[in-house]
């Protein structure tokens, strides 16, 4: 769960896959169409999700929710979740 972690970077996430920096980027780019930013955020969106289900986070706010799944600012969580799901984080949790 590397992607949980806040200040995970290229670089952390290499070196546990036993690989450089420039490989992994090279295939995040080439094969998964995708930068490092934007594969890290979807896992975060998707353990977001899952948390939204489980009752043991019901007392957590969306941004306490987002801090638990990585993300450090409002601001980003918010565009990654609407580049990802096509709405907000309220409006998600809203249509359940």
């Amino acid at each position: 769960k590397m992607h949980l972690k806040q200040d995970l970077t290229l670089s952390d996430l290499a070196t546990a896959s036993s690989t450089t920096a420039k490989k992994l980027s090279i295939l995040l780019n080439h094969y998964h169409k995708t930068n490092f930013y934007d594969f890290i955020s979807s896992y975060r969106i998707n353990f977001y999700k899952k948390m939204l289900l489980d009752p043991k986070y019901a007392h957590y706010s969306i941004m306490g929710m987002a801090e638990e799944c990585g993300f450090k600012s409002k601001s980003s969580f918010y565009k990654a979740f609407k580049k990802h799901t096509g709405m907000s984080p309220k409006e998600f949790k809203d249509s359940l």
